[in-house]
């Protein structure tokens, strides 16, 4: 486990939307920065940020940003998390704007990591959010639903302590409801990064 560290992935994303009536393909990239604290190294905290960019046919584009702020602690092999987050999700169908949301909610969730070898951690995390106060600058009556987020992954060690490959799948869906209509949103990618970290 890094003292400090940053990291950054990118893939392509598989987008089934609802609001625009179609599925399409696009990018998702996310960074984050964090560390742990403690004798041990079991007290966890960090910023995280994910981006999708996603054209459809007929000139319908989504595009979904979120920014968390996380703490965790560990137990053996496993990370109960606590999260606060602010997204901002837009909507243009046809040209024309459906809804540009900004959501505030709370979160939480696990990981678990485990050593497959020497070189090698797997591991899986869940996350389950739930929206505390949203706001449409469409000026429609919109709110964002409650989010759900899993990712299954692997870092494997480039170098001795500081540099590593991560590998894996990440899955987010939620609800987006405008006016009289609610509209489900999924999204899911495989993705590989690099993790830059240091001890001390």
């Amino acid at each position: 486990t890094h003292t400090v560290y940053v990291r950054g992935d990118t893939g392509f994303a598989t987008y089934v939307s609802e609001a625009t009536g179609t599925n399409a393909v696009g990018t998702m990239n996310s960074m984050g920065v964090g560390g742990y604290a403690g004798e041990f190294r079991q007290l966890g905290f960090s910023f995280n940020q994910g981006h999708a960019s996603i054209p459809f046919q007929l000139n319908s584009h989504v595009d979904y940003t979120h920014n968390d702020v996380r703490m965790s602690y560990r137990f053996f092999f496993v990370y109960p998390t606590i999260a606060v987050s602010q997204t901002q999700f837009s909507v243009r169908r046809e040209g024309a704007a459906l809804t540009d949301l900004f959501d505030t909610s709370v979160g939480a969730g696990a990981r678990v990591e485990v050593p497959l070898a020497p070189f090698i951690m797997v591991g899986g995390e869940a996350m389950a959010y739930q929206s505390n106060q949203s706001h449409d600058k469409t000026g429609r009556n919109a709110t964002f639903g409650d989010r759900s987020e899993s990712e299954v992954g692997a870092s494997i060690d480039l170098t001795e302590s500081m540099l590593d490959l991560l590998l894996g799948y990440r899955m987010k869906s939620f609800d987006v409801q405008v006016e009289d209509s609610t509209y489900k949103e999924s999204m899911s990618s495989p993705y590989a990064g690099l993790r830059l970290g240091i001890y001390f």
